[in-house]
């Protein structure tokens, strides 16, 4: 693999008003960290939270089947709070579009929510002590009698590749009850749920782990995924109490998702890239 070289960005950081760290590997070219610098000028103009700090590594090369790729991945830290994303693609142009899209919905979801949070009640009553707000009570799902439960909403999308500590960084940051990515050091499909006050986050791999002792503040289910179709998956949340279900699917063989809507009916997420 080629050396990682970490190169002075005196320019970008006028530019986008924050420092900005860059690091590379393989044939990335000086156009092609412009192209990240450009489309970051574009993205953060449409903030009025100035960044504080910048992280870019960008990595191009084969992996282990020898098909060439290159993935961008991109921290922008603000006073509170913070935006990522990480793309892989087979070109770094397609790499460096895709990015857009996903900080774009970073920042409009983040932008969102401290909006929500300027009007927001207080949690406590007057002259009661509190840090923070407390916790958020999510809604239970309306008690539709099963018979009367479909599959009402099918969602494609197209996992990233990451890390667990980056799936879980998504989670906290974009507010995912859960999450569907593809793992980097078991290259196949993960389940990251979101933890609360009382649970840690959970993780699944699709195959299973030999050790599922957990991982930091993460509990890691070893249990291989199971294997249903669309109707399987239904039935078996149908007979739980479950919220959602993490199976492999049996025409596929990719991570599907099956989990309760709030209106008691059911919601579908399926990988775009599944045969």
């Amino acid at each position: 693999m080629a050396a990682m070289t970490h190169e002075p960005m005196t320019a970008a950081a006028e530019i986008l008003g924050a420092p900005i760290e860059f690091s590379t590997a393989g044939a990335i070219s000086a156009g092609d960290r412009r192209a990240v610098v450009d489309l970051l000028a574009k993205v953060l103009a449409t903030s009025d939270d100035p960044a504080t700090h910048i992280r870019v590594r960008m990595e191009h090369g084969a992996d282990r089947n020898r098909v060439r790729s290159t993935t961008v991945r991109v921290i922008v830290d603000f006073k509170r709070g913070a935006i990522r994303g990480t793309v892989t693609a087979d070109t770094t142009r397609e790499a460096i579009d895709r990015l857009e899209d996903r900080l774009r919905a970073q920042l409009r979801h983040r932008i969102e929510r401290r909006k929500a949070r300027q009007h927001r009640p207080p949690s406590s009553g007057p002259g009661e002590w509190r840090h923070g707000d407390l916790p958020v009570q999510r809604p239970p799902y309306f008690p539709r009698p099963v018979d009367e439960r479909q599959v009402v909403r099918h969602k494609t999308v197209a996992p990233a590749a990451s890390t667990l500590e980056e799936a879980l960084f998504d989670v906290e940051s974009m507010d995912y009850d859960f999450y569907l990515y593809i793992d980097v050091e078991t290259d196949e499909d993960a389940f990251v749920v979101r933890g609360d006050a009382i649970e840690q986050p959970r993780v699944r791999f699709l195959n299973g782990l030999e050790n599922g002792a957990g991982a930091g503040d993460v509990t890691v289910d070893p249990r291989p995924a199971p294997v249903h179709d669309v109707e399987g998956a239904k039935e078996r949340l149908d007979i739980t109490d479950d919220a959602r279900l993490f199976y492999r699917d049996a025409h596929t063989g990719r991570g599907h998702v099956l989990y309760r809507r709030f209106d008691g009916h059911y919601g579908l997420i399926v990988p775009a890239d599944a045969d």
